[in-house]
């Protein structure tokens, strides 16, 4: 069966997002003065959150996320139901952690309406059945 066009775009958009997404985050991990500087901000933002996560644990958590979407996608667009599920997965930790050490803020409302629309583009019937007869 022929990939349908929301599939491919959702998957390169995921490989391209995790490739340019994870130089700036390994930047942090090289450059101690870039990690402090990144440190500094986030502490400034601390005011909304729920729960208190290490910045080096949302970091490393962040650079898991790009291997784990790189992955996700390179296989959704072999057509591989396990990436589509883990992507779902990834997207729903990100932002249960949002949620967690941001508080109810726009940012989360802001992941939480496109992890619906990606959601809805990777369940409907098309791509099920793309995901099916792979």
């Amino acid at each position: 069966m022929k990939r349908p066009l929301s599939i491919t775009l959702i998957a390169w958009f995921f490989i391209v997002y995790a490739v340019l997404s994870l130089i700036p985050k390994l930047i942090l991990f090289i450059s101690p003065e870039a990690y402090d500087m990144a440190k500094d901000y986030s502490a400034l933002h601390k005011s909304n959150e729920i729960l208190s996560i290490p910045f080096w644990a949302q970091i490393l958590h962040a650079c898991l996320g790009s291997v784990v979407l790189a992955i996700s996608g390179l296989f959704m667009l072999k057509g591989k139901a396990w990436a589509r599920t883990t992507l779902v997965v990834w997207i729903l930790s990100v932002v249960i952690i949002t949620f967690l050490v941001a508080g109810l803020t726009l940012q989360l409302y802001t992941k939480s309406v496109v992890a619906i629309i990606i959601f809805l583009m990777l369940y409907w019937p098309g791509a099920n059945k793309y995901f099916k007869v792979n």
